[in-house]
């Protein structure tokens, strides 16, 4: 009778085993699901990051194009003075 309740209790103890195991591999299972998640959305996050710099190099682009046309235009608008200028002495010399 005390082997018959020894066995049973081993096997009782074998079970713990075993449910204990499971809940450790499916925990395990869990942190790994969790751990795909966070690289998932750290990779979302640098994704991001380089399209906002790729953008911010386009607006720093366009800024520079900007200022470039902004300097042709002034310098168009002196040049246009000066023949201006260059007109009125011509008249006022012919005149």
């Amino acid at each position: 009778m005390l082997v018959c309740w020894m066995a049973k209790m081993f096997l009782y103890s074998l079970g713990w085993v075993c449910w204990m195991t499971k809940m450790f591999l499916y925990s395990l299972g869990w942190v790994c699901w969790m751990a795909k998640m966070f690289l998932y959305s750290l990779g979302w996050v640098c994704w991001m990051a380089k399209m906002f710099l790729y953008s911010l190099g386009w607006v720093c682009w366009m800024a520079k194009m900007f200022l470039y046309s902004l300097g042709w235009v002034c310098w168009m608008a002196k040049m246009f003075l000066y023949s201006l200028r260059w007109v009125c002495w011509m008249t006022k010399m012919f005149l």
